[in-house]
């Protein structure tokens, strides 16, 4: 049922491991981190604290908050 987005997935993974950002994509958050920084024309940073991306126009490091809901909750 799912073996034809399985394996786009498992090209995706690919990729980002050769990019060096697959442990960040395809954790919690990720794929929003992703799509956000590739919106914004920014890069993905590596590592799992601080800033998720950089603007490699200016050089300044950002934390992004996605969520799919109307509000944010911090806690």
């Amino acid at each position: 049922m799912y073996s034809n987005l399985i394996q786009l997935m498992r090209e995706a993974y690919d990729e980002c491991k050769i990019l060096g950002i697959a442990e960040d994509v395809f954790s919690k958050g990720g794929i929003g981190e992703f799509i956000l920084a590739h919106h914004l024309h920014h890069e993905m940073v590596d590592g799992g604290g601080g800033a998720d991306g950089f603007d490699p126009a200016t050089g300044n490091r950002y934390e992004y908050k996605v969520s799919t809901l109307t509000s944010f909750h911090f806690g």
